[in-house]
């Protein structure tokens, strides 16, 4: 009989502690995150999705994985040129002499809803697609069925055009531009998150007064700042660049596949609760780090470069510190930045519609001046884990920072000048303190 109620006594302790140990938050939190590393480095395949009925990747996508882009300085990190995303956009002449039409519609359907779209890398229906893509970027089709010459023929397009990298290409006697567009690192953005509106509007009203620059608050995410927060960021790019089909946003369309009846619901490829995993996981990745030199000379020296960072103008949007969050380098802000780093695709024009943009800066029209405007704005992009970035700026064009700084223009023009201005060991300086500003501290290896 005792030993009955020892056993019971003990089966009902192991039954509490169960429960208690699943309503701390701390652990289900631990547990959420490493939920969301495993999908983090999954490798999704076509037609095997864990969710009965769905379609798993694609038929649309860049990568099978999260990490295959982000994997620079550390797993969330940057992505390589050849990692880049190719949009595309009507040309100006197009837009400003009929508007989008059906004509639009009948080159790629997903310009039924969107003003710019992804001209994704690859499809689950590979020869039909790997046609249309080729057609699209204006190249052989004889190099279809040979990955490695068609990726160098792509680069091949970009590369020697530094400067203005975004080329036309004719489709259907309809004009398009390819713009490009960097994979942005990770690190850090759980702290981004959670910085208060307030805190961001209160820089541009202190921009605004002091009239050197003049920075506007869209979003805290994407090179335009088009998206809010970083739920939607992980689920966009789940939908845009996995091709997964989610609750709340659609798989792209496939251009070469049976027309799509958009009333027609499809299965959900992940699921609202490994969502919620994913971008636990993201939110969780450790912020950057200074590395210093051991060597004296070397931290007089970067000591100094820090002092001309700010001196020649690069602080007042390369903020050190943002609200609570210190080593951030950035304000968050979309600035004017000329009209060399110009893209057809335009940031958002309202600021209360950042939401209305897409995953890549899809935008309503507006009247042509401030179309034009749009077109130059960009997020200041975080400085912190600069040195294990590159390459730098929105679509990888500068392979060095001096290359980087260098290339600004419109509010950071005069930044720059004083910049090119400095003395050689002055601009090395500069330069040598920006390199203290590393990826954080590995964390395991992707399996």
């Amino acid at each position: 009989m005792r030993a009955s109620l020892r056993a019971f006594w003990g089966a009902l302790g192991a039954s509490v502690l169960l429960l208690l140990a699943l309503s701390d938050p701390a652990r289900a939190d631990d547990d959420s995150a490493a939920r969301g590393r495993e999908l983090f480095e999954r490798v999704w395949q076509s037609s095997s999705a864990p969710h009965p009925a769905a379609d798993g990747l694609g038929p649309l996508y860049n990568e099978r994985s999260c990490v295959a882009c982000h994997s620079l300085g550390g797993i969330g990190g940057a992505g390589p040129n050849d990692k880049n995303v190719d949009l595309l956009t009507p040309s100006a002449a197009e837009l400003s002499s009929s508007g989008p039409d059906d004509r639009f519609r009948k080159v790629h359907p997903g310009f039924a809803t969107a003003s710019t779209i992804v001209l994704h890398k690859f499809s689950t229906d590979r020869e039909a697609y790997g046609e249309f893509r080729n057609r699209m970027l204006g190249l052989d089709p004889r190099i279809l069925h040979e990955p490695a010459r068609q990726q160098n023929a792509e680069l091949a397009i970009f590369r020697g055009q530094s400067r203005v990298p975004n080329r036309a290409v004719k489709v259907s006697r309809v004009e398009f531009i390819v713009s490009r567009r960097n994979t942005t690192p990770l690190f850090g953005l759980g702290l981004i998150d959670r910085i208060p509106d307030f805190e961001i509007n209160s820089v541009a009203r202190q921009q605004a007064r002091r009239g050197i620059v003049s920075g506007r608050f869209l979003g805290r995410f994407g090179w335009r700042g088009q998206v809010k927060n970083l739920d939607n960021f992980v689920r966009s790019a789940c939908a845009t660049e996995l091709g997964l089909q989610l609750a709340t946003h659609r798989q792209p369309i496939n251009p070469v596949g049976k027309p799509e009846d958009p009333l027609v619901r499809r299965p959900f490829d992940i699921s609202a609760q490994e969502c919620r995993d994913l971008t636990e996981f993201v939110a969780r990745l450790p912020k950057p780090r200074r590395v210093l030199s051991d060597d004296r000379q070397q931290l007089v020296r970067i000591k100094n470069g820090e002092a001309l960072f700010d001196s020649v103008g690069c602080a007042e949007c390369h903020r050190p510190t943002l609200a609570d969050v210190s080593g951030l380098y950035s304000d968050l802000l979309v600035h004017e930045m000329g009209p060399s780093l110009a893209d057809p695709a335009p940031a958002p024009i309202d600021p209360l519609l950042p939401s209305a943009a897409g995953y890549y800066e899809n935008v309503e029209l507006a009247n042509e001046r401030r179309l034009v405007e749009a077109r130059r704005e960009w997020k200041t992009p975080p400085l912190w884990g600069l040195r294990d970035s590159a390459p730098y700026l929105h679509d990888g064009r500068a392979e060095t920072v001096d290359e980087a700084i260098k290339l600004h223009g419109g509010e950071a023009q005069f930044a720059a000048y004083r910049y090119r201005e400095l003395t050689s060991p002055q601009r090395q300086n500069l330069l040598a303190f920006l390199e203290t500003l590393a990826a954080p501290p590995k964390i395991a290896s992707p399996r």
